[in-house]
């Protein structure tokens, strides 16, 4: 058997090319797929080992720029507001500078405000104040300080000063201005109640009890009288030579005996002499010249008008609102109470004093008074106050109201000698031909109690009277 032959290299090159060639595509295709996944996979390991922190840092950088472009974005955002509250302030701020471009007005300073520091009055511009005023406190340092006190804090703080020696001078100040108010006021006839009755103790011990004849007889003194629509009554008022107005008599007194504890008695005028000098009418009555004489539509000092005085609500008032009571009486007194009054003997007493007082002061010793029982017992506490409120003696007025007597209600005091006139009144009513009591003189309002019967006095008028219930509006 013959040996084989070994073929030559470039004979199994030429042989190996064509057995590829002949290889079928599906093989070579697959076989190319296996090589390229070895080195994609080489390559990822070889990446993960070597690049890591290369990785690392490039998503680093990415986050931060990221960061970096939000922030960039927010700073547009918040400017572009920014710029919009800057603009919309400028004009809210541009119309609060025309409207307050008025100066700083500046008040005399208080006792004991630091120095440096201005009172400033401003004007509450809203609210139930508005129109009224406060002061305020300022400084180079602070502005808006509500009280002196406050403002000496801050200064002592300011300063470095001790705040307690700064309070202690304050409070010496303080009641040292208090001390010369009360000489001012007192020099003005007004005092303490304390202070008043002691003058008024030591002007009766050496000169006697004051009356307006008297007061306007004194020489350089004058009174005027103003008639009260509300009441229909004259209300009096007294000047000094010096113009100073005094409402009532017992501040005359007060004011003179101020001057007589002053160790001033010469200042006091000649009162036995005005006295003596007091002119009388037919009937034997000191004639009463601010009364009779001097009647002003104005005083010639008008009083202060109260202020944040509470508007009150009104309703129309109609006959379904009162109902008929049997116990309200009407009963003439001009000697005694019957005795089937609760409490007559009390109510007797009290009647002798006031008659007796009417009588000291220049009334008629026939002055009419009647008594209003409103509340008796077993009647109940509904409309208690109202029944109370017009039980009580009634004295005749000098001066008749739409043609028939009229009545205010008049009381004894725990002082000696001394009545109290309320504003109850007991008066003919001519809109609703009916007599009222009422707490005004005023026809067209309604009254607390009403009796429809056109008679010439409210005396035993009785068993019939309608009392109001208010009622919810």
């Amino acid at each position: 058997m013959a040996p084989k032959k070994k073929s030559k290299p470039d004979e199994q090159s030429a042989l190996e090319l064509s057995v590829r060639e002949e290889l079928p595509d599906a093989a070579q295709k697959e076989k190319k797929e296996k090589k390229q996944k070895k080195e994609k996979k080489d390559k990822k390991e070889t990446t993960h080992t070597t690049d890591e922190p290369d990785t690392e840092k490039h998503v680093k950088d990415k986050n931060k720029k990221d960061k970096t472009k939000k922030h960039e974005e927010h700073d547009v955002t918040k400017d572009v507001k920014e710029k919009e509250k800057t603009e919309k302030a400028k004009k809210t701020v541009g119309t609060v500078r025309d409207q307050t471009q008025k100066p700083e007005n500046v008040v005399p300073s208080p006792v004991g405000l630091p120095p440096g520091w201005r009172a400033v009055e401003k004007e509450y511009i809203s609210g139930q104040y508005a129109g009224q005023t406060y002061v305020r406190y300022f400084s180079d340092s602070h502005s808006s300080v509500s009280s002196v006190k406050k403002a000496i804090e801050l200064h002592a703080k300011d300063t470095g000063q001790d705040l307690q020696v700064l309070l202690k001078e304050f409070d010496i100040l303080k009641k040292r201005e208090k001390e010369e108010l009360a000489k001012t006021r007192e020099e003005k006839g007004k005092f303490s109640k304390d202070r008043r009755e002691q003058c008024i103790e030591v002007f009766r011990a050496t000169h006697g009890q004051l009356n307006g004849p008297i007061v306007c007889a004194i020489p350089g003194w004058r009174g005027e009288s103003k008639l009260l629509e509300r009441c229909g009554q004259l209300c009096a008022s007294y000047y000094d030579p010096k113009g100073t107005c005094f409402k009532l008599v017992k501040d005359i007194e007060a004011y003179f005996g101020n001057l007589m504890l002053q160790g001033k008695p010469e200042e006091v005028p000649d009162i036995a002499a005005a006295r003596d000098s007091v002119k009388l009418d037919e009937n034997g009555k000191p004639i009463h010249a601010a009364r009779s004489e001097n009647i002003v539509e104005e005083y010639t000092v008008p009083p202060k008008e109260k202020k944040n005085k509470r508007k009150r609500e009104h309703s129309v008032v109609n006959d379904e609102w009162y109902r008929v009571v049997t116990h309200i009486r009407v009963l003439g007194c001009s000697a005694k109470l019957p005795d089937d009054v609760p409490a007559f003997d009390e109510l007797n007493q009290d009647l002798k004093q006031i008659q007796k007082i009417l009588v000291q002061r220049r009334f008629a010793k026939d002055t009419q008074i009647v008594y209003v029982l409103g509340r008796v017992p077993g009647c109940g506490v509904a409309n208690r106050r109202i029944l109370e409120g017009i039980q009580g003696f009634y004295y005749r007025m000098p001066e008749n109201f739409n043609g028939r007597p009229c009545y205010q209600q008049i009381r004894a005091t725990s002082v000696p000698d001394r009545l109290a006139c309320t504003n109850m009144y007991l008066y003919f009513s001519a809109l609703r031909t009916a007599w009222k009591c009422s707490p005004m003189l005023d026809d067209s309002k309604a009254a607390l109690a009403l009796f429809e019967e056109d008679a010439s006095t409210p005396v035993d008028l009785n068993e019939r009277w309608k009392i109001y219930e208010a009622r919810q509006v």
